[in-house]
């Protein structure tokens, strides 16, 4: 690396071209052993089970429906990418895979347009070598991360590595058009095209709603002219059009009072707004643990976090809050003597605003870092070559050893991504107490027809005192199959007596009734349980 480093101009084409081939050929060779990966978790509920992705055709009518129609739709555009996977693939992974691998390694190469663009502002100074030798060492970093295994390799994920391509692209169009001869019309076009890029990311996924805010953030940083005392007032007021923008497109994404819909949403969770603040504050200090010591074996699809019930339970809950605003005191301190480096930290938490704020969403996923993690590995990697100002070669070497293992995390971690059981035995490993670990891994076990692991794992459930209606009503499906009809009544009674509306376990009760001979009883539960499904579809329509 220190010699190719050394020949490569960056005020050439050449050298940047060669940049890009860089992060084209290293991405594809460590993403390489995921493109067998099967369809995981929500991939069946967002792709494989929705009929509308199963285009046929190429007409008017397939094209919308795949698009616009079932959960998701104001994602429209990855979901048009999942209808035309089908249409040219079917539900073969390999085509699904290369999409996502082309998404990923299109937002690289932005990054580092974006990350060069940003050093050789004059605000920063970098020169056009320094800032390409740091912009191509960062780009990198972020782009073989093992923590993006969760946008890449998780097929549904698109929905976030091409949200994050057009916010991007959104932004460095901006900063290109600023930059641009105001007597030309080269900026217009770089607007236009920047207004595009952050409709096309609306349309991926809704967290790009923060975008207006990190233009304001980015302008205020690095795009004033001026850099003495700024104006409140105008602050003050640009910022609230920003926030206030942000509050609009909630709106149009929720179709009601942004307020009211995420107080509703709480309904449905096991834990409160303040509850789900709390813990937000402990999951903002792993996500930055997962970026600086990124090992497979910390990596993980579900994970069974421990709700903050208080500010002292776990106590490490007051820490983290202190914490909290230790760096967002931090972006304030640093913002005259390190501007990147307090901009890499503002733009992290930011843009984890909407993820990990008072949204009911699922408290931790690790997708979630994908955009937020670039501009603080940015921050670090400049804030490195700033402090060490001795023996480049000796970081060069450095960087280059930080590369590897990197690689090498995200290959290993792929490996795990290889099958349903693999993936989901990983899960049950690391979240020995979330109960929707068991149940997927069942369906895996079940889908090769692995009964006898199915019922052992449902065992192992009972044994940790999991009760859940699903668990006994699959361990009872096991025991069924395996020929023990006695043992499979035994579970489906204690999944009714969880849920006595519980349609499935029913039926199946009747299913077993019947092999026992008792064809009153088996009768009488299979009637029921077909009733309460036809009344439980008309719920959902």
């Amino acid at each position: 690396m220190n010699k190719l480093i050394g020949k490569l101009q960056f005020s050439t084409v050449s050298a940047h071209m060669a940049v890009l081939l860089i992060l084209i050929t290293v991405t594809t060779i460590i993403y390489s052993n995921s493109f067998q990966a099967p369809f995981v978790f929500d991939d069946f509920i967002n792709i494989v089970d929705k009929n509308t992705m199963q285009m046929t055709n190429l007409g008017y009518q397939s094209l919308h429906r795949a698009a616009f129609e079932g959960m998701n739709s104001q994602r429209w555009l990855p979901n048009l990418s999942y209808g035309l996977n089908y249409y040219f693939g079917g539900q073969d992974v390999w085509g699904y895979h290369l999409v996502n691998l082309v998404v990923h390694i299109l937002t690289a190469l932005v990054l580092y347009g974006l990350f060069f663009t940003t050093l050789t502002l004059p605000k920063l100074g970098f020169s056009p070598r320094r800032a390409g030798e740091v912009s191509m060492i960062a780009a990198l970093i972020w782009a073989v991360h093992p923590l993006q295994t969760n946008a890449v390799t998780y097929i549904v994920q698109r929905m976030t590595s091409m949200a994050a391509l057009f916010y991007l692209a959104a932004l460095l169009c901006y900063i290109r058009g600023r930059l641009a001869d105001r007597a030309g019309a080269g900026r217009y076009i770089y607007w236009f095209s920047a207004f595009i890029c952050a409709l096309l990311a609306l349309a991926s996924k809704q967290n790009s709603a923060m975008l207006p805010v990190m233009i304001v953030a980015y302008e205020f940083y690095f795009l004033r002219e001026r850099d003495d005392r700024p104006n409140i007032k105008k602050v003050a007021i640009t910022t609230g059009a920003a926030l206030l923008a942000v509050f609009a497109l909630g709106w149009l994404f929720v179709g009601a009072n942004p307020l009211a819909a995420v107080f509703a949403g709480y309904g449905g969770r096991d834990f409160s707004l303040a509850e789900r603040l709390l813990t937000q504050t402990r999951v903002i200090f792993h996500y930055l643990s997962l970026i600086v010591l990124p090992l497979p074996s910390r990596l993980n699809l579900a994970y069974d976090y421990q709700i903050s019930t208080s500010l002292f339970s776990p106590y490490t809950t007051l820490l983290a809050t202190i914490g909290i605003a230790g760096l967002s005191g931090l972006v304030i301190f640093l913002f005259r003597r390190h501007r990147l480096l307090s901009f890499g930290l503002l733009w992290f938490l930011l843009n984890l605003a909407i993820e990990s704020t008072v949204i009911p969403l699922e408290l931790v996923f690790e997708h979630r870092l994908y955009l937020p993690s670039s501009m603080l590995l940015l921050a670090f990697t400049a804030a490195v070559y700033r402090l060490w100002t001795r023996r480049r070669d000796l970081l060069r070497a450095s960087w280059a050893a930080v590369i590897i293992a990197l690689c090498l995390f995200t290959w290993q971690r792929n490996t795990v991504w290889a099958t349903e059981v693999d993936l989901w035995e990983d899960v049950v490993k690391k979240s020995p107490n979330l109960i929707r670990s068991y149940i997927y891994l069942a369906w895996a076990y079940n889908r090769e027809d692995r009964y006898r692991e199915t019922f052992e794992l449902f065992q192992r459930a009972a044994e940790k005192g999991l009760e859940d209606v699903d668990i006994y009503n699959n361990s009872g499906k096991a025991a069924f199959q395996l020929g023990m009809a006695d043992k499979a009544v035994e579970l489906f009674e204690k999944a009714i007596k969880l849920d006595r509306f519980h349609p499935e376990s029913h039926y199946n009760l009747g299913v077993a009734y019947g092999e026992l001979g008792e064809i009153a009883k088996a009768r009488r539960e299979m009637a029921l349980g077909m009733e309460l499904q036809q009344a439980k579809a008309k719920r959902i329509n």
